[in-house]
């Protein structure tokens, strides 16, 4: 997925957005022109993969279910990410970081049983 994209403002004109590792979009250019919004993006355009966050209650035959996404470089960088982000969220069930097509990377849970 690439990172970089051209939001136009009217037919002629236009301005770069990024998206972040959440999806946010953040504002990289002013107004230019659309030839220049695109000139910009085919020298700094970045990819990225998106990579899954996936929750399993705790209960029995419970399903696997999307619980967020977002974007990283690699996966090394995801899993910093969900480290992060998404380790210390596990109260009562199963976190998996997941590829994009559900292949299991790492997983985390925490027992708030006594």
């Amino acid at each position: 997925m690439n990172r970089l994209e051209i939001v136009r403002t009217d037919p002629n004109n236009g301005y770069v957005v990024r998206l972040d590792n959440f999806f946010k979009k953040i504002k990289v250019t002013e107004v230019t022109t659309y030839r220049s919004c695109l000139a910009y993006i085919m020298e700094h355009q970045e990819e990225a993969t998106v990579y899954k966050v996936a929750r399993i209650l705790s209960r029995k035959n419970a399903r696997r279910q999307l619980y967020e996404r977002f974007l990283a470089k690699d996966q090394r960088e995801a899993i910093d990410i969900f480290n992060k982000h998404y380790a210390t969220q596990a109260q009562g069930f199963t976190l998996q970081l997941c590829t994009g097509d559900w292949k299991v990377i790492c997983e985390t849970s925490f027992n708030t049983d006594k």
